[in-house]
């Protein structure tokens, strides 16, 4: 039993109220007080009986009595009005100069205890949701907030390195999402490793613009000589031909390096998903869109599909790889794939540039375009389904996705809605 869980009992009100102290004083709990989330006692302006005297002042929490010590709270005079202190184990009698600190084991019904070691045992295997539609509804409200919080720090970091420049972080996060986790870093350093500028600058020829994409990438260069080797790919046809010509021209034009950390996998990947035809749909959307950023903030979501979604040029359409030719499939991305990028890329952009341009109304239109995206289908949501927490929108997959991540995979069952709930009315 830790001092989270400690803290869970007490603010809950889950302890029986008699208590009995490491001297074997009655301890009647009255009020556990005001939780403290700064610095000093864990909880302000508690009240006990001790025998027939009233006490009102701080508790503190430790795991062990003994802990007193580790934590530096000896001279500390933030701990000087001590009323309670409060423990799993009292391995050690507290003293404030010559004052006894009244320190009890903390007794609560056992079946709590059992709960919550139940769930702690394997992460979040709830195998039932007990929280009312009300609380759940709000649960799943702050988590998609959480979420999105998180996806802007990303946005704001990114408009710091472009100087404000939408439209270049917008590129930067979109060619990131369209890494799908396990490229992620790797199209992130690439669309770093050459700017919208310098591809807007040929916006009207797409090969032009792939050829820088595809050579900044190293899917242009022979990979079974030396890494640094400038050796390009045998060329197959005329299209890779032309590839490997305007890659060698524009680079020297714009003086463009090979971006570093940019290690591209493909290993249990689907051939859908593979890089260079992911870069290849990048270069797509660059090639039907100036003003990007301007377009998106400005229109609904019917019409973000329409931007986003693109006719890939003829070469992709028989070919997953670079020098590799392979059956005619389908190569534009799928609207799945358009709702990752809508949901990684520009919901939190919309919501930042609300947010710093002091429009509400913007923010409100992030949140409400997850409501207008069918819920993400994975072996996430399929867990939560299964017990019942179904998700009929993007706004809460994204939910559970945040919870399961965050919550359930850290074992914080006692900071969420429904593993509260389960630890606290189970019997």
């Amino acid at each position: 039993m830790n001092e989270q869980f400690i803290s869970y009992i007490w603010f809950n009100k889950l302890y029986f109220t008699e208590q009995k102290s490491l001297l074997g004083e009655k301890v009647e709990i009255i009020s556990p007080g005001i939780r403290n989330r700064n610095s000093g006692p864990d909880a302000f302006n508690a009240k006990i009986k001790i025998f027939d005297k009233i006490w009102a002042g701080n508790v503190e929490f430790h795991t062990n009595a003994s802990d007193w010590h580790k934590h530096n709270h000896d001279g500390n005079k933030e701990y000087d009005n001590i009323i309670l202190h409060v423990v799993a184990n009292a391995d050690e009698q507290i003293f404030i100069g010559e004052r006894a600190v009244t320190t009890i084991e903390l007794q609560f019904p056992q079946h709590i205890h059992i709960a919550y070691n139940s769930l702690q045992a394997d992460g979040m295997r709830c195998t039932r949701c007990i929280t009312s539609e009300i609380e759940l509804k709000r649960w799943i409200e702050r988590l998609v907030v959480e979420r999105l919080e998180e996806k802007t720090k990303r946005v704001e970091k990114l408009l710091q390195q472009t100087n404000g420049d939408y439209e270049e972080a917008l590129y930067i996060l979109m060619a990131r999402s369209l890494g799908l986790g396990t490229n992620s870093d790797a199209m992130e350093a690439l669309a770093k490793s050459v700017p919208l500028k310098t591809l807007l600058h040929h916006r009207d020829n797409p090969v032009q613009i792939e050829a820088m994409l595809l050579g900044q990438a190293g899917f242009l260069y022979d990979k079974t000589t030396d890494s640094d080797s400038e050796k390009f790919i045998k060329a197959t046809c005329k299209t890779e031909e032309e590839y490997i010509r305007e890659y060698k021209f524009l680079k020297n034009k714009f003086s463009l390096e090979k971006p570093k950390y940019c290690n591209f996998k493909l290993l249990r990947m689907r051939p859908s998903n593979f890089p260079a035809l992911r870069i290849a749909q990048l270069a797509a959307i660059i090639h039907n869109n100036e003003n990007l950023f301007n377009k998106i903030v400005t229109t609904d979501i019917n019409n973000v599909y329409k931007i986003i979604i693109n006719e890939v040029s003829d070469y992709w359409k028989n070919h997953y790889i670079i020098g590799k030719e392979s059956h005619n499939h389908h190569c534009n991305l799928t609207k799945n794939s358009c709702n990752t990028i809508i949901i990684n890329a520009i919901i939190p952009f919309l919501f930042v540039y609300g947010k710093l341009r002091n429009d509400p109304e913007k923010q409100e239109k992030a949140l409400n375009i997850l409501q207008e995206i069918k819920a993400e289908k994975n072996h996430i949501t399929e867990r939560f389904n299964s017990i019942g927490i179904k998700s009929k929108t993007a706004f809460d997959s994204q939910a559970l996705i945040q919870l399961q991540q965050h919550y359930c995979d850290e074992k914080r069952c006692l900071e969420c809605q429904i593993g509260y709930d389960l630890i606290k009315k189970s019997k």
